[in-house]
């Protein structure tokens, strides 16, 4: 009986284990095969039980293609929670620093050689659940002692002066872009990116304040640069908001 013969004329490297270990099967089936190298069959066979072992473990859809991995991986899990570590202080860690911090750890403990290229930070973010972001906001700035001692010292304050909700104010800032274009929008198909403008950054500060109860609310005050807005140019003495010119510090000249 004549047996099939399959050709493959792929490189050596573009092999995953599950494809080497198909191909074996097939030769044991007694297809003939044509385009691998001898030598590279014989690899494979010398290593057949760990490819077995491997596949038998995985996913159908693992593209793994060597069972040999880079020293790094065994430190996989180190330089994870070195990673969690400094996100918890708030360091920022970009994709360069990571890959020197790897090379660091190889060479402490002695590995073999490792490039920590683009495709292992890859591998890496996607193994340990790493994605880039933006850093935003100024959260870790903010003092988180004071907020905590403030919820048993002003109590007891309220308590020892008798006061009431009608008597307790609280009054906030905060900073409102007034050219900002938005930053997304609708755009067609046929276009990859969207362009758009110079982000505008003049802005006003807008202050709120009201009492616990929220029955005496003042009205909102703004504070600009300009001394007479032109756009409050007829609403000077009939507006919803009271305004105010943001004077120069003396320290600031």
């Amino acid at each position: 009986m004549l047996s099939k013969i399959f050709t493959d004329k792929r490189s050596k490297f573009s092999y995953s284990l599950k494809d080497k270990l198909d191909i074996l099967k097939r030769l044991d089936e007694g297809e003939t095969i044509s385009g691998i190298p001898k030598s590279t069959i014989h690899d494979w066979k010398r290593n057949r039980a760990a490819l077995e072992e491997y596949c038998a473990s995985t996913s159908s859809n693992d593209k793994r293609r060597a069972l040999k991995q880079p020293s790094v991986l065994k430190y996989d899990k180190e330089l994870f929670l070195l990673f969690q570590e400094q996100r918890r202080k708030g360091t920022p860690i970009p994709a360069p620093i990571l890959k020197e911090k790897a090379l660091d750890m190889l060479k402490k403990h002695g590995g073999d050689h490792f490039s920590a290229s683009d495709g292992w930070l890859s591998m890496w973010r996607k193994k340990c659940g790493v994605h880039p972001l933006a850093i935003c906001g100024e959260r870790l700035s903010a003092d988180t002692v004071a907020p905590e001692k403030y919820k048993t010292t002003f109590p007891d304050l309220v308590s020892k002066l008798e006061l009431s909700s009608q008597q307790i104010y609280n009054c906030d800032e905060t900073g409102l872009n007034i050219k900002c274009l938005p930053k997304r929008t609708l755009e067609s198909t046929s276009y990859k990116t969207a362009p758009g403008f110079k982000i505008q950054k003049e802005r006003v500060t807008v202050s709120a304040c009201s009492n616990t109860s929220g029955a005496n609310k003042f009205p909102l005050m703004l504070t600009g640069k300009s001394a007479k807005p032109r756009a409050l140019k007829n609403l000077m003495h009939d507006r919803p908001v009271y305004y105010r010119l943001q004077k120069k510090r003396l320290d600031d000249l």
